[in-house]
Order: structure tokens, then C-alpha cells, then sequence
């Protein structure tokens, strides 16, 4: 398709073929035999989170409503989103991801609630605005045959991987992935979803840039002794502030001795005493911390940034210690 094309309605030509004149192909890529047939297509115009050729790192901690070891490498995730426009309109999303790095003992589901909150405004799809049965999902190449909608719920929740683990393998004498020194060439796990809507929503009324990545414990597995006995599905880590879905289990709230310190009625969520979250967004492809190593020892600037809200030392991400980090993270 030529870069200049206009959204809208158009037409392809296609020369059909049944491959006998495979041999006869050109240095152009055409083929000398077979069919011209003409096709009306719709293009569409997209609007790209962080940008189409770029990504940003989600990276989370899964110990939550607990300090844990605070590595931030728990789960690491290169991540983009796009917006499919018609006109003025949104006709689907397109999410695209890298699994990077498991630095966690526990097993962890990964998300995306179709929702987008800034300045207090909140717009969400619902989980009926979604065509589910045109809905594309590939994992490494292969595609995914069960709906990744999650069923039951009223909003757009899209489930990636069930349990993170059960994508990646160790390399031989590693504990986790891509996490520790000498632990970092295995390749990538990378997904792609396409979620088309069942009806054309005013920009305006939809979400768009990051949606709401988020976490979640994986059931069958030991998630913490505050979760024996609970639903794992109603826990989750979300970014800093990002109210949780209408699966988490507001009890969560109420352990003992944790250090979450969310007040839901301010529109504080997912940060502790001292305004230091337990999921973040970096605007680039990131180094995480090594396996133990916490992140304000791997960043000098970054509790300074957590604790102001991002308004002191926002390029706090080009502050580290190149023996605290993981070198081939953004490779």
C-alpha cells in the first residue's frame, strides 16, 4: 500500500494465479499468467502509541500490596497501541507487544482494559462495542484460536497470556528470563492483537495512547499467603493512579501490614507511603533492573521522579548504573 494513500474507500488490482507460473515470477514480483482481478478495499488512517516504528516499557511488581524487592522486572514489556480511524471515527485498536524480561516467582497473567482516563475524564469501550468474532490475536507467530476477550464483564478486557511463564524458557543455570547476568539471550515473545469495534465511536468519546495495561495473578498458583483461599483473578497491578478493573477484589485493600497506600476516594491507586508505584510506563525502550537489585539503586533519579509526580527529573531513565542493569533489555 503506497504511504500517501487516503483513508477511505479504493480499490486494489491483484493478478490470480494457481501458481503453475511460479517459475515465470518477475524481478518486480509480478507474474506474466493468471487472472486481473479488481478488489474494493477500505484503508483506514491510525494513530500510533508511542510512534510506529518506536516503544514504550511496561515493567511491574508482583508483590503488591507488599514492598516486595522493588527490581521492577517482575514483568517487562516493550508495548504499542494504535488507534484505527475512519474520518473522525475509531473502528478498532491494534496492540502490539515484546515480553522481555520475568524476574518473578510467581505467575502472573498480562491485560489490557480498553480504557483511558487523563484530566479526570474517562472513556472506556464496552466489552459489547467489540466484534469478538473478528478479533485477530498472533503469539509468536502463531495464531490464538480462543477469544482473548475475557467473558463476564461489561468493559474491553483482553487477555494476552493467561501466565506469562508458559510463553518463555530459561536458559540452562538461569532462575528466571532475561533477567540476570549472563541470562539474556533467549529471544523475545512477541504478540499482536487487532480489536475491531462493532461500530464506528466518535474519537472523542474513545480511549487511545497507553489503554490500561495491567497484570494479574495467575489461578492454580500461590500468589502470596493474603490470596490463599481468594479469587487470583481479583488481584491486579495496574499504572500508578489507574483505577482498577470491576474483576479486583477491593478486600485487597484492607491486609494487614501492607504497604499500598491507595485512596480510592482522591483517585490514589497502586502506590505506596511515599509515592512510589508498583506498575510504570517508560517513554522508551528501557534497561531494567537486574534480578534483586532495587530500582533506585539501578536509577539514582527515580524515587525523585515517583515521589513529584514525574515534575522533577523526568529523563530519570538516562541516570543508571550500567553494573545495576540488564545491558540487552531493549535489545
Amino acid at each position: 500500500m503506497p504511504s500517501n494513500t487516503k483513508a477511505g474507500q479504493t480499490w486494489a488490482r491483484f493478478r490470480v494465479t494457481d501458481g503453475t507460473e511460479a517459475s515465470l515470477i518477475t524481478a518486480t514480483g509480478g507474474v506474466l499468467g493468471g487472472e486481473v482481478e479488481d478488489y474494493e478495499i477500505t484503508t483506514y488512517a491510525s494513530a500510533v502509541y508511542p510512534g510506529e516504528n518506536d516503544w514504550v516499557t511496561l515493567a511491574y511488581e508482583d508483590r503488591w500490596p507488599f514492598a516486595g524487592d522493588y527490581d521492577f522486572n517482575d514483568l517487562v514489556l516493550n508495548y504499542r497501541t494504535t488507534q484505527l480511524m475512519e474520518g473522525s471515527n475509531v473502528v478498532g485498536y491494534k496492540i502490539d507487544g515484546q515480553l522481555i524480561g520475568i524476574g518473578a516467582t510467581y505467575h502472573n497473567g498480562f491485560a489490557v482494559r480498553l480504557k483511558e482516563t487523563v484530566n479526570n475524564t474517562t472513556h472506556t469501550i464496552l466489552r459489547d462495542e467489540v466484534d469478538e468474532d473478528a478479533i485477530s490475536f498472533i503469539i509468536d507467530g502463531q495464531p490464538q484460536t480462543a477469544s482473548p476477550l475475557e467473558a463476564g464483564r461489561n468493559e474491553a478486557i483482553l487477555i494476552f497470556m493467561q501466565d506469562t511463564w508458559t510463553h518463555v524458557s530459561k536458559e540452562s543455570g538461569c532462575s528466571y528470563f532475561r533477567t540476570e547476568d549472563n541470562c539474556d539471550e533467549n529471544v523475545k515473545v512477541t504478540f499482536s492483537m487487532s480489536i475491531p469495534l462493532k461500530e464506528p465511536k466518535a474519537k472523542s468519546a474513545s480511549p487511545g495512547t497507553l489503554l490500561d495495561p495491567f497484570i494479574f495473578a495467575t489461578d492454580g498458583f500461590y500468589h502470596g499467603d493474603f490470596l490463599v483461599g481468594k479469587n487470583a483473578r481479583g488481584w491486579e497491578v495496574h499504572i500508578k493512579n489507574q483505577a482498577p478493573t470491576e474483576a479486583f477484589d477491593t478486600s485487597l485493600y484492607s491486609v494487614i501490614n501492607a504497604d499500598d497506600a491507595s485512596v480510592q476516594s482522591n483517585g490514589l491507586y497502586f502506590l505506596n507511603e511515599n509515592g512510589l508505584p508498583w506498575a510504570m510506563e517508560v517513554g522508551m525502550q528501557w534497561l531494567h533492573p537486574l534480578e534483586g537489585v532495587d530500582i533506585t539503586d539501578a536509577y539514582g533519579s527515580f524515587a525523585e521522579f515517583a515521589q513529584s509526580s514525574g515534575k522533577q527529573k523526568p529523563t530519570w531513565f538516562n541516570d543508571y548504573s550500567i553494573s545495576n542493569v540488564v545491558v540487552r533489555g531493549e535489545q
